[in-house]
Formats: C-alpha cells, structure tokens, sequence
C-alpha cells in the first residue's frame, strides 16, 4: 500500500501546466546561495545502483573505522612511507621538542607564552606529544585533559595533568588556565634539558588562608541558561527571518544527570513578484525535553527520556514520547575523554497527532518502537575516530525500520600525511508521518514538508601532505 501511495505522490509533484508559480520563481529559490535546498527522488523500490552505493559507502566507512583502530602501525606510532627514515640529525644539546595537539587551543598565543621548548610540526619528530583533550561537566563549563606522552628521548615518560574552566570562565582566562598547566606540566621534561639553568619558578603566596571552607550550594548542583538568537537579511524581492530561543535547567552529579530543555524555533522567508505577488514560506518546531540518567555500576546506567514536540516541517501537530533506556559502557565512564564504546536500548511509547490526513490515511496514533545504538569514539596520538550505527523499528510492524550509520575518522597515516573521512547513510522505512497532500511546487521548493525517500547519504574525503622543516615555532602574525 506504502508503494503504490509513494508512486501516487510522485506522478503529483511534477510539474504540469496548472503550477501557480513561473519559472522565473523557480530560478529564483534555486539560485538563492542562503538556502539548503535537498531534494530526495521518491522511489518505490531501491534498484540495483542503489544498492551497491550503499554497500560501497557502508564498506568504505567500516573499512576505514576498522583501519584506524587495528592499524598497528597507528597503535604503535610506527612510521611508514617514503619518508619515514628522512629525519634531521639532532644536536647534542637542545631543548625539549613539543608536539602540540589540541584543535581548540589559541597556539600561537601558546607559542608565545611557553617559548622554552620547539615546537615541531610532526608528532614523530617530537619528544613529547601534548594531546589535549576535552568534555562537558555538569555547571556548564568544560573539564581538560592534558596528556604528556614521551617519545624518543622522553619515551615512557607519560603524565597527565587536568584544568577546568567554569561556565563564566572567559576565553581569555581559559587559554591562560590551560597555558598555565602546560607549563606545570613541561617542567620534568624541560629539567633534562640545557635549558634548566634557565628556567625560573616563582610563587604567588596567597593573601587570605588556603585551609577550605565548607561552602554550602545555594543551588544544589542546578545549573539554568537562557538562550536566544536571531538572523535577518533580504534584497529587493526576497527576505528571511529566523529566530530560535530556549530554557534549559541541568543538575549533575556523581550519581545523577537530570536535563531539561525547552526550545522553539521559527523561520520564515518571503518572496515578491513583480506584478506585486508576494509567497511567504513559515517552518516552526517546538520541544520540550527531558532525561533523567542514574550511574548503576562502573559500566552500567539507566535512564528514562520524555519528549514533547511539534514540528509543521514532519506534519506533526502535537507528540509525546516516552522511553525507558539501559547503557552499558566497555571503558570505564572516567576514560571517556580517550575512547569510549557504548552500547544503548531503548524501548519507547509515542503518541502523534498529525496537521495532514498521512500516506496511510491516518490523523493520529499510538505507536511503541524499540532501538540499539553503538557509539564508539577514540582519540589517541594517531587520529580520532567517531563511529555511530543505529537500528530501529515499530513494534506493530517491523518493516517499519530505520537503520543510521555515521562515521568520522581523521589518521596520521604517517609523517606529514593525513588522511580524513566523514559520511553518513541512512536506510529509511519509518515515515509514517507524510502528509498524503505533498502540497503545491512552492511548498516543495521552500521546503515546507518532509519527502518520501528511502535513503539518504552523504560522503566527504580529504587528505594533507606536509613536509620542509621539522620545526613551527615562530609566530608571525602579520598581514
């Protein structure tokens, strides 16, 4: 019934001579470098093609995710290529060699603060491998791991120390915070060095008393944030508006980790013609959602997730879900800033109540599903990787299905040459929520509904290659 309903719809959405909009629109929207404009073919059947793309791109992201980890020459730091030999002869005296790897940290005011080291460009040629690393805490703030990893002349020389900014810590006092720790921790490696004569340790004695004092949470661990945000821009004929806001309310602790969120989004978009026609294209959604998360044992946690939503773009008028969930984790939970494989099952209830008569001439329903989800993400001195695969289906039929995977790997193959790969694929057969009324050619080229597809992907590639001196010290920031 499903395909036949699709078939239906798609002989609808071509263009026939009645379309109320000219051409002359058409090129207009599609022209319009502000808007995202996806366009998914509305098929009954996957063919032959398809299915090997899939193949080809879930081959291709396993394959790849798999490499990363297994690689052993990326476990052991080995290196490999054409140049992995070429290294530049090393003085007998020199400073400590730094190879710094945080993507989020201001480097060259780091440079400039830390100028007691070399900093290199490779982490082969260093002696100390810096990877920093980061994680949301409950106040809001960030927590940030510093690992000292020794090489060559340093090698098993390994420490890590930890700085912790707070939801009011500005961006200035968290590069100092984090500058101010890397120092801490360079230090045993700098003493080895001709250097140390040189370095000097100073100590700012306190004015007040450092015994602690007990000081009572007014708050008890709640943490609120008010959110809003806004963008308008136009030309003569078209303009936008878009406007989002949002409450959210967060307590975290040890045991606990209860969210809240209320959110509301509204995006509008005009059009005018010149015999003074005027297309106006409005999208909102709002949500209201919570989790309540209860740490059952080192691996293990419970969780219960309610959510009540509307969305004009899914022909959802009013939706409530609620889902019960059990995790358990591989690693320990205090290694997540390193690797982390976690395993989900959720088993929910939903109840939808639709703006459009659906596909399956339905106005609303109660339906129950159930989902696992994998995640794994590892960061180590060879690359990052980030695995994602979901599966998930309707209780009262299970060829209702959605099954999700995504992954992004970035691998220092070896010295100088990086190689990064991001991409994601999606096998869909759960869209119960169609409007059996796709709506005229303006609705679907301002994108005012959901189309029928039964897939969706997306792949991107990349790679670097860089070589010349070993050495990225000197900071010029001119010009």
């Amino acid at each position: 019934m499903q395909q036949s309903l699709y078939a239906e719809r798609a002989n609808r959405s071509r263009i026939s001579p009645r379309c109320s909009i000219k051409q002359e629109l058409v090129e207009r929207i599609i022209a319009d470098d502000s808007s995202s404009l996806h366009y998914h073919a509305r098929r009954p059947a996957v063919t032959t093609l398809e299915r090997r793309s899939w193949h080809l791109l879930t081959t291709i992201l396993l394959v790849v995710a798999g490499v990363s980890m297994l690689s052993p020459q990326a476990a052991l730091g080995q290196e490999s290529g054409p140049l992995a030999n070429d290294r530049e002869e090393e003085p007998s005296s020199r400073s400590a060699r730094v190879f710094l790897d945080c993507s989020f940290c201001d480097v060259n005011y780091t440079r400039r603060e830390i100028p007691f080291v070399d900093y290199v460009r490779d982490r082969q040629d260093s002696d100390i491998h810096l990877l920093v690393t980061s994680q949301a805490t409950g106040s809001g703030g960030r927590e940030y791991q510093l690992n000292f990893i020794g090489q060559n002349r340093q090698i098993g020389e390994d420490r890590r120390l930890v700085y912790t900014a707070t939801s009011e810590t500005t961006s200035d006092e968290r590069r100092a915070g984090l500058v101010h720790q890397m120092k801490l921790g360079l230090i045993p490696y700098v003493a080895q060095t001709p250097l140390a004569s040189q370095i000097r340790i100073d100590y700012d004695a306190p004015e007040t008393s450092t015994e602690d004092d007990d000081e009572e949470d007014p708050w008890r661990d709640w943490v609120f944030e008010i959110e809003g945000s806004g963008s308008i821009n136009g030309e003569a004929s078209q303009r936008s508006l878009y406007m989002r806001s949002s409450v959210a309310a967060d307590r975290v602790t040890e045991n606990w980790k209860i969210q809240a969120r209320l959110s509301g989004d509204h995006r509008q978009r005009r059009f005018e013609r010149n015999d003074d026609e005027t297309i106006t294209s409005t999208l909102t959604s709002r949500s209201v959602v919570t989790s309540v998360v209860y740490s059952l044992a080192e691996h293990w946690s419970s969780g219960l997730f309610s959510r009540v939503y509307s969305s004009t773009y899914q022909n959802i008028d009013a939706g409530v879900r609620v889902a019960p969930a059990l995790e358990y984790s591989v690693f320990p939970y205090e290694q997540s800033s390193r690797r982390e494989l976690t395993f989900v099952y959720r088993v929910g209830y939903q109840s939808l109540d639709y703006v459009e008569r659906t596909i399956f001439a339905e106005t609303s329903q109660i339906l129950s599903n159930q989902s696992l989800t994998g995640r794994l993400r590892v960061v180590q001195p060879w690359g990052s990787t980030f695995f994602y695969l979901e599966g998930s289906h309707y209780m009262h039929d299970f060829s209702k299905n959605r099954l999700e995977l995504f992954s992004n790997v970035n691998l220092r193959v070896f010295r100088g040459l990086n190689f990064r790969i991001s991409g994601g694929l999606e096998i869909i057969h759960d869209q119960l929520y169609l409007a059996a009324d796709e709506g005229s050619l303006e609705d679907l080229l301002l994108q005012q509904k959901q189309l029928a597809t039964t897939y969706d992907y997306r792949l991107s590639l990349g790679m670097s290659y860089t070589f010349g001196s070993i050495y990225s010290s000197v900071v010029n920031t001119r010009l």
